[in-house]
């Protein structure tokens, strides 16, 4: 079983979807996001992502 839920997106149960991440984060890399991003415009689910470049994980 995977840990990214890529994978798991259907547009049939997926609910719209806000996305964000900071380019700076050294513990999750702002690429998931984008390949969440992707997963979900291909399964014609409506999401919004922002990618902030100068904040890390707390």
């Amino acid at each position: 079983m995977s840990p990214s839920p890529v994978p798991h997106v259907k547009a049939k149960n997926t609910p719209p979807t806000f996305l964000w991440a900071t380019a700076a984060d050294a513990l999750v890399p702002a690429e998931n996001s984008t390949r969440m991003a992707t997963a979900l415009a291909a399964a014609g689910v409506q999401a919004k992502s922002m990618c902030l470049r100068a904040a890390g994980t707390a």
